[in-house]
């Protein structure tokens, strides 16, 4: 890496496993000198909101390089928050949204037939 002053693409990559991982281009101050700013809560829903340790790499690649370059930075421990659920009002969304939307089993719902009505006996209506 010595002999290269400068890189055409530059990122930094934070994942827990395949598939699980989040980009962020790293933007060029000088000749030598890259930075990037992020902030990990906009990106919680691609990470699915799961807490723990994700590496931290720098991916760097260029035109004159065979293959690109995959620097293991360390690990880092992170936390997030539950995410926010909205509740529209009635009728705001439509009725089997939640069946459309869901990626879970729903909860199962419980009937409750009404009782049947008391009637005379049929002794007594045969005579009136």
């Amino acid at each position: 890496i010595s002999n290269l002053k400068s890189v055409e693409q530059c990122f930094v990559k934070i994942g827990k496993n395949e598939g699980n991982e989040v980009y962020f281009p790293a933007n060029s101050k000088s000749e030598s000198e890259y930075s990037f700013k992020f902030k990990l809560s906009e990106k919680a829903n691609e990470l699915n909101y799961e807490s723990g340790v994700y590496d931290l790499s720098l991916l760097l690649g260029d035109t004159l390089m065979d293959s690109g370059i995959s620097l293991n930075l360390g690990s880092v421990e992170v936390e997030f928050e539950a995410p926010k659920i909205e509740s529209l009002p009635l009728y705001k969304q439509p009725l089997l949204h939640e069946s459309d939307t869901t990626l879970k089993a729903l909860p199962e719902k419980h009937h409750t037939f009404r009782k049947k009505e008391k009637r005379a006996p049929f002794f007594v209506s045969v005579f009136f």
